[in-house]
């Protein structure tokens, strides 16, 4: 998905941003995406768990927060400070790949925090400094917004875990 997204950010942004600026950007998010891709396709195709311990925990934790700073750039280095629409375009482009990473990264809350806390922050900061009230009271949500989906995050884990604990004590 954040492949699909990032074309989308560049289409929308290219003529407020320098080509080979925004080009070095979109390699920096596509690249690692795509090797991300072919490393969980090849793990799916063997299904073994014990993949799934401490070094690929490690690497995934690594590319998430990768993942977090990258979208959390778009805003400080392509979005000029005046331009109050690019920033809440970079809001909920960030907020809708935060939702995301929640979702599809439940039983790691760890990487869902880190992910919010390096995406999100700067299009809350960039937000708040504009001058207009809209724009400051979409920053307020976009805080709202990050304290609840941490709760969500929180809340599914230990969801994830009970639901474990449930099958483990069946098979006994």
């Amino acid at each position: 998905m954040s492949i699909i997204v990032a074309f989308m950010v560049t289409f929308v942004l290219r003529d407020h941003v320098s080509v080979w600026l925004l080009s070095l950007w979109i390699l920096m998010v596509v690249l690692p995406s795509l090797y991300s891709l072919r490393k969980a396709l090849s793990i799916q195709k063997k299904l073994d768990l014990k993949m799934m311990k401490g070094r690929s925990l490690r690497s995934s934790l690594v590319f998430t927060l990768y993942m977090g700073a990258m979208w959390g750039c778009v805003d400080l280095l392509f979005v000029a400070p005046e331009n109050s629409f690019g920033h809440t375009f970079m809001a909920l482009v960030t907020m809708g790949l935060t939702t995301g990473v929640v979702a599809s990264l439940t039983p790691l809350p760890i990487h869902c925090i880190g992910f919010s806390m390096l995406a999100l922050p700067p299009s809350i900061a960039s937000l708040l400094a504009q001058p207009s009230m809209e724009s400051k009271a979409i920053g307020f949500l976009l805080i709202a917004f990050v304290l609840a989906l941490g709760y969500v995050a929180f809340r599914n884990h230990r969801t994830f875990l009970g639901s474990g604990l449930i099958k483990a004590t069946k098979l006994r």
